[in-house]
């Protein structure tokens, strides 16, 4: 180099070269020239000073070039590949061999590979066999193309790398990085194969061929067959099919098992695709590459779970393909959403972006998607706040559409599903029941949460019962109402997308026969007044809204309203009585204290009311155990003075709380302190006649619970001399007054004094302890 040797061999080279031909002889003195030259230039070629002065002069380039298509001279073809490789270790040098057109003359060694001469296992010499010799050099071609792409040890070069992208196609230049692939990619090139990586046939090698030849005869006389160096080359082939990044989508969707190298990677480069043509389906929804895409796009995620998540940034598209494709488009396109609907990431974000309409919207437009949006939708409301949009874009009508007036059992049970879950959802879900409450009564969305095809058996038949009063129609209102209420909700959005349906605050479907009936809690007041015993879904539910709405009428100052105070109390009582679970209920409310404040100070319909509630009330034991805590005899003495005529209901109510023997140490000494046996004493000597309609049946009461109390052990004493000195107790104690007290409950008798006799033939209430043993003789 530093001698001017470079310079000089060079000479020598061009000399030799311009006198050979490809088809010169190796024993020629010139073809042996330029071999040795060829092989000197390659051993400079490995240090970095030599290649900058080699890169100085560019015609060794060019002739080494030329030597390339010596091909009688196999050994200076191999020495001039070589020199190739060891010259792209230089930026400059890498240049001006692409420029003259190397690329050309390697890609056609590759092209001369035979893979089933290396597999046959059979001994053979490049010396004496063609192909071998043939094998070695597109072995050294492949690798020498590596390195001056810039793929394995050199500096990258973008336009080496684009030409063999177009050549190669994009997947197959990059194995070139891979050394240990060099051999696959000879085999892959000179074999016929069709995977979503690459499609290459005879044809399309032949095709490859022929356009190398042409480039390779074009430089070697100092011009360019193709200005773009191949950058733009496509064989006709490839024309025809559709690849998006590295993956030829038709092939893919035909091998959609095959093993991707990337499969995020293909999802966003589909996604990426699927938005820019987006607009094309405005001319046609039925885009052939946009069918492809999608369903290219659901291979990938069905195939590579997690991949879904990389549809994040893009589901307002993916959205508004629903409405935009044909019925088939549409159709992948929610298989597509329906496995997003499965990542809690995807449904997070669907949640945020409000997307939800398009999806609604294409059960309209497209009938046969129905089931799978519902599915989508099931899946979907998982997150809180997709049920609050099923609430603004009047999503619940569609639901509730589907449930009442769709033809297919299938779609009415998703429907009942659907909204089941998202009425489950613990912030929204009690707003979307409230909504539903508008259209159907609630036991409906209680059956829906149950069991979906018992609610649609309930909607379709008529009933007539505390819970329901239901017939044809008032389906047919509903299903008409509903019909056109979606319609609104469908033009207001038309007109205006952020438009959010809302329904007036006194919105309320009327059913005819029951517009004028109380309904506390779900249930008709009046029909569960006349079937006490039927078995509610909900009771501690309508005693709580019960009870809420009975203090309410009393406490709020409606109680001039007698006659629904009284439909109350008698459901109240009922309730109570048929349903004791709801007795504890009862008390765990707080409301005890409640009710004695209304015996206290209520007047005569709010005290009667009162005293029927307590009534059954006290036959709890958590009750009696709030009592003690209350001075609860004083009020009830109270009543014996201001309202004699509800002496029965007030002396029935004592002797249920004296019953409970559990109870008498806490309340017994309360029973002293309110003077009740006086009370008691100072009755029976006055009587009962005409104040009560049962004086019997009361004053056998009375009677009972002066005994308990002089029974009780621990205040029984505190009243002995008081019995002792009293004349009516004389006549009163030795006498069995059972016989006189019914076997049945306290009459409801809300506006006045009980209506039930005390009769002979009622029979005792318990039998006598001695009744299976014969009288005294005495």
């Amino acid at each position: 180099r530093r001698a001017g040797g470079i310079a000089l061999i060079q000479d020598s080279l061009t000399r030799c070269v311009d006198v050979s031909s490809p088809k010169s002889k190796p024993d020629e003195m010139a073809i042996q020239v330029c071999t040795h030259v060829v092989l000197c230039l390659g051993a400079a070629g490995t240090f970095a000073a030599c290649r900058e002065k080699i890169a100085e002069i560019p015609k060794i380039v060019m002739n080494i070039s030329r030597c390339l298509s010596f091909e009688g001279s196999p050994k200076l073809v191999r020495s001039a590949i070589t020199a190739c490789s060891e010259f792209a270790a230089n930026a400059d040098l890498q240049e001006i061999m692409y420029q003259t057109g190397i690329l050309w003359h390697l890609l056609l060694f590759v092209f001369n590979y035979d893979y089933t001469l290396d597999e046959g296992g059979v001994e053979k010499s490049d010396e004496t066999n063609l192909q071998e010799l043939a094998n070695q050099l597109a072995k050294m071609a492949i690798r020498t193309l590596a390195r001056i792409g810039g793929y394995i040890d050199c500096e990258e070069h973008d336009e080496v790398r684009a030409t063999l992208n177009a050549l190669m196609t994009p997947w197959v230049a990059r194995q070139l990085s891979k050394e240990d692939r060099h051999i696959d990619i000879l085999k892959m090139l000179n074999s016929n194969v069709e995977t979503p990586y690459l499609v290459w046939t005879n044809g399309t090698r032949a095709e490859l061929q022929d356009y190398l030849e042409k480039c390779k005869e074009h430089a070697l006389r100092g011009d360019q067959f193709d200005e773009t160096m191949g950058r733009d080359y496509m064989c006709s082939l490839h024309k025809e099919e559709l690849r998006v990044g590295d993956v030829y989508v038709r092939v893919y969707n035909e091998q959609p098992n095959y093993p991707l190298e990337d499969p995020n990677t293909l999802a966003l480069d589909l996604l990426n695709f699927i938005t820019q043509h987006e607009p094309d389906l405005q001319k046609d929804p039925d885009a052939q590459h946009m069918g492809k895409c999608l369903t290219a796009l659901y291979n990938d995620i069905t195939t590579h779970p997690g991949v879904e998540t990389n549809c994040k940034g893009f589901f307002q598209m993916i959205f508004n393909l629903l409405n935009q494709t044909s019925e088939k488009l549409a159709a992948t396109t929610l298989d597509i959403v329906t496995l997003c609907g499965g990542s809690l990431q995807c449904v997070a974000v669907i949640a945020e972006q409000q997307v939800l309409t398009p999806l609604l919207r294409v059960m309209d437009k497209y009938p046969s998607t129905q089931a799978v949006v519902l599915r989508t939708l099931q899946a979907l409301s998982s997150d809180t706040k997709i049920v609050l949009q099923m609430l603004g874009n009047g999503g619940l009508l569609y639901l509730l559409l589907i449930f009442a007036n769709s033809a297919q059992s299938e779609l009415r049970e998703l429907a009942a599903s659907v909204y089941a879950k998202m009425v489950s959802d613990r912030m929204n879900g009690p707003k979307l029941a409230i909504r539903m409450s508008k259209f159907l009564p609630g036991i409906f969305t209680d059956a829906m949460r149950e069991s979906p095809s018992s609610a649609i058996t309930m909607f379709d038949n008529p009933h007539e019962n505390p819970e329901l009063v239901w017939n044809e129609d008032a389906r047919d209102n509903v299903i008409k109402i509903v019909r056109e209420l979606k319609q609104k909700v469908i033009e207001e959005q038309d007109a205006d997308p952020s438009y959010t349906w809302k329904l007036e605050d006194d919105f309320a479907l009327a059913y005819e026969g029951v517009q004028s009936e109380l309904m506390v809690g779900g249930v008709y007041v009046k029909l569960f007044n006349k079937q006490p015993g039927w078995n509610l879904r909900n009771p501690r539910q309508f005693c709580a809204d019960l009870l809420e709405t009975w203090f309410g009428l009393i406490v709020g100052g409606e109680s001039t309203d007698d006659e629904k105070l009284q439909l109350l109390t008698i459901s109240a009582v009922f309730l109570l009585k048929n349903h004791p679970q709801t007795v504890d209920q009862f008390c765990q409310l707080g409301h005890i204290p409640k009710l004695w404040n209304i015996v206290q100070h209520g007047g005569t319909v709010p005290c009667n009311c009162a005293l029927q509630v307590a009534s059954q009330a006290v036959t709890s034991s958590a009750a009696v155990q709030r009592l003690a805590k209350i001075d609860c005899f004083g009020p009830l003495v109270g009543v014996y003075r201001s309202l004699p005529t509800s002496a029965h209901m007030v002396t029935d109510v004592i002797h249920k709380i004296l019953s409970r023997e559990d109870s008498h140490a806490a309340i017994m000494p309360l029973a002293i302190r309110s003077n009740l046996v006086t009370e008691l004493l100072m009755i029976l000597e006055r009587g009962l006649d005409g104040q009560v309609d049962n004086p019997s049946s009361t004053i056998a009461l009375m009677v009972g619970i002066i005994k308990l109390i002089a029974a009780d052990p621990t205040v029984g004493h505190m009243v002995e001399s008081e019995l002792t000195s009293s004349k009516v107790w004389e006549a009163y104690k030795d006498q069995r007054h059972d016989l006189f007290i019914t076997n049945t409950n306290t009459t409801l008798a809300l506006t006045g004094p009980s209506t039930s006799q005390g009769l002979l033939t009622a029979g005792p209430s318990r039998k006598p302890a001695n009744m299976d043993t014969p009288p005294p003789l005495n």
